[in-house]
């Protein structure tokens, strides 16, 4: 049997747009086929429901043709009744149109299919279609990559997408995990920020949280933490200062560093701060609600100023 030629027949009536190429298809798979597709709904357990899924296909192309532009076959027998096949597959689709252009698509793929003998000769019993990771880079083992988009997965679950500081949910296990005996929690409110989204835009907004954002981090130590708690609004949690004076000096840094923002842009007008001393039991529920009465009181008293909870 020549298995090359039956897998370029197979690929080929696969590829096909019309109704002639399904029952090709049809009438050179096992009954019992298992199919794993590309997506990750395309798992087949059969051939009626991989014959119902090449039909809904064909509707849902909308004109698409593919060609194959290169396939290899690498024959592997198993015993005297199984043979497997596998090999690199490139295909070009085109015949779609994007803003009345038209359109083609260059895909990468590879396959393996499993040819087992029986009453009725030759038929495919499993088959598998899959499209390299393009993020796995030459001579990488599959796990580094997916250790690296773990990792880059839970980085991103812990960052406030608009500023990259911790968000709040991450700020919130940091605090159970420092467990702070002596420590000072500040929050951080932009002045009259709605008046600032109205008059320039919400792009300006934006570009005036990430700038406020990057200035806070390059105003406190390394082992500090900030966060976007949310909308205008962020914390920030420092242990190691000495005393009241220290957490002032902070404040009065940030406050600086936002009138410098305004002198520089006019997008800024100033913050308002409130802060809270954490001491052993004290937990962030507690300490935020000290430094959101202090914040108040910052605001109450004209606004462009610190005050530290009694």
């Amino acid at each position: 049997m020549d298995f090359t030629a039956l897998t370029q027949q197979l690929i080929r009536a696969y590829l096909g747009d019309d109704a002639q190429s399904t029952r090709q298809v049809m009438d050179m798979v096992a009954e019992d086929i298992i199919v794993i597709g590309t997506g990750r709904q395309e798992i087949f357990r059969s051939r009626k429901e991989y014959m119902a899924a090449l039909e809904r296909e064909l509707v849902e192309r909308h004109g698409m043709h593919f060609e194959v532009l290169s396939l290899e076959c690498a024959v592997h027998p198993i015993t005297p009744e199984a043979v497997l096949v596998t090999g690199p597959l490139i295909i070009y689709g085109s015949g779609a149109e994007a803003e009345g252009e038209p359109m083609g698509v260059y895909m990468e793929t590879r396959y393996s299919m499993v040819y087992r003998k029986g009453a009725d000769g030759w038929k495919v019993a499993h088959l598998h279609h899959s499209v390299p990771n393009i993020a796995q880079s030459d001579q990488e083992t599959y796990p580094k990559t997916l250790l690296r988009q773990v990792e880059e997965a839970r980085r991103l679950a812990q960052r406030d997408p608009l500023t990259d500081l911790l968000n709040l949910r991450a700020f919130q296990e940091q605090y159970r995990r420092i467990a702070p005996e002596d420590a000072w929690l500040y929050i951080i409110d932009i002045d009259h920020f709605k008046q600032t989204n109205d008059a320039f835009g919400h792009l300006v907004g934006n570009q005036v949280l990430r700038e406020l954002a990057a200035m806070m981090v390059s105003s406190v130590r390394a082992t500090d933490v900030v966060c976007r708690m949310g909308g205008d609004e962020f914390l920030i949690l420092c242990t190691g200062m000495r005393g009241p004076e220290e957490a002032g000096a902070l404040a009065r840094r940030l406050l600086e560093g936002a009138d410098k923002m305004r002198r520089d842009t006019g997008h800024l007008e100033s913050l308002s701060i409130g802060i809270s001393h954490i001491t052993l039991g004290i937990g962030l529920e507690e300490a935020v609600k000290k430094a959101d009465q202090a914040l108040y009181q910052s605001k109450a008293a004209g606004r462009n100023r610190y005050t530290i909870a009694r």
